[in-house]
């Protein structure tokens, strides 16, 4: 009995660990562009000599990101647009954002359900009955409209009894587009830097302007299909 409850406690002990670790080096203050700005040549050199290794580490740092709920999933990823270009960046934030949702609902599962739903479980009540309706749509519309934190979504996964597969996939393909969009503006930075050409009337291009034109579009959406769902309620 008590061997069982040192394993629960053990992804606590982790997750203290990790939260520890960020705040004695106080790494969120390395997720800016000013970082990106003045390293930006070392870094395309390093990745251009190591890609593996370039991809490995990023990855490791962006899952570890999302398990410590730091805020810097934006500019983590401009930078894989950054370092590795548009398409491969957009995959690799794919995977390992998805990878690290998954290893947290893991952890709250293993060690921190009980603390999470006593803490927050009112505030991630309105979610269940949507979850238990169609939990692969519920989440890949969270996803792709993000009116709720990634973490809020991530956590509330790890109360309730949603499959895993459902959770990794919706997170998969919902982070896509405003992925691609973030990766896109971290490529023409690259571009620009290279170029010696970085001001704000060379930053506000025709793709940046169409990635923010979509991002918009986005933010819009849970609008529409609100008005759309009160129609159909209005015609029945």
């Amino acid at each position: 009995m008590s061997h069982n409850n040192s394993l629960k406690k053990l992804p606590l002990l982790l997750l203290f660990i990790l939260l520890a670790t960020v705040c004695y080096f106080h790494l969120w203050t390395y997720l800016n562009v000013n970082v990106l700005a003045n390293y930006h040549e070392k870094l395309a050199i390093y990745v251009k000599n190591n890609l593996l290794v370039s991809i490995s580490v990023f990855c490791l740092i962006y899952i570890f990101i999302v398990i410590c709920l730091i805020p810097g999933g934006v500019i983590l990823t401009i930078l894989a647009g950054f370092l590795f270009g548009n398409l491969l960046g957009s995959f690799i934030v794919f995977v390992s954002a998805s990878f690290g949702a998954v290893a947290l609902v893991f952890i709250v599962r293993l060690g921190l359900g009980e603390f999470v739903h006593k803490k927050m479980g009112q505030k991630l009540q309105f979610m269940e009955q949507a979850f238990q309706r169609n939990a692969f749509f519920y989440i890949l519309s969270l996803r792709l409209l993000p009116v709720i934190p990634f973490f809020l979504i991530n956590l509330a996964v790890g109360v309730f009894n949603i499959r895993i597969r459902d959770f990794f996939w919706a997170t998969f393909f919902g982070i896509g587009p405003a992925t691609l969009i973030y990766a896109n503006i971290g490529t023409n930075l690259a571009e620009l830097l290279k170029n010696n050409n970085l001001s704000l009337h060379s930053l506000i291009s025709v793709n940046v302007l169409l990635g923010l034109f979509f991002l918009a579009l986005l933010s819009l959406l849970p609008i529409f299909l609100k008005k759309i769902k009160r129609n159909r309620l209005d015609n029945t």
